[in-house]
């Protein structure tokens, strides 16, 4: 299992959204992608990001799921969990 992290460093809301994710992920030990689209646009055109923050949750390669906007641990930790058991 992957997540992939699309983020810019102006944007306000990636600064509330990245401790989450980066510690959510630590206690899984689940691999983490940070991706920053003004230094890697095409990656972000790739998975179809419109908006920031977006995380991307991908086992195999494929997407299982992915949040939008700005998000409680408790949303995000309910969502990884499904997204593991699924």
């Amino acid at each position: 299992m992957k997540i992939i992290k699309f983020y810019a460093e102006w944007c306000g809301p990636c600064k509330v959204v990245g401790p989450i994710v980066e510690q959510a992920v630590a206690e899984r030990g689940i691999e983490l992608e940070n991706v920053n689209i003004d230094e890697n646009p095409e990656a972000a055109m790739k998975y179809h990001v419109r908006s920031i923050p977006t995380v991307v949750i991908e086992r195999e390669g494929k997407e299982l799921t992915r949040l939008m906007g700005t998000f409680t641990p408790a949303n995000f930790n309910e969502t990884l969990d499904k997204a593991v058991a699924g």
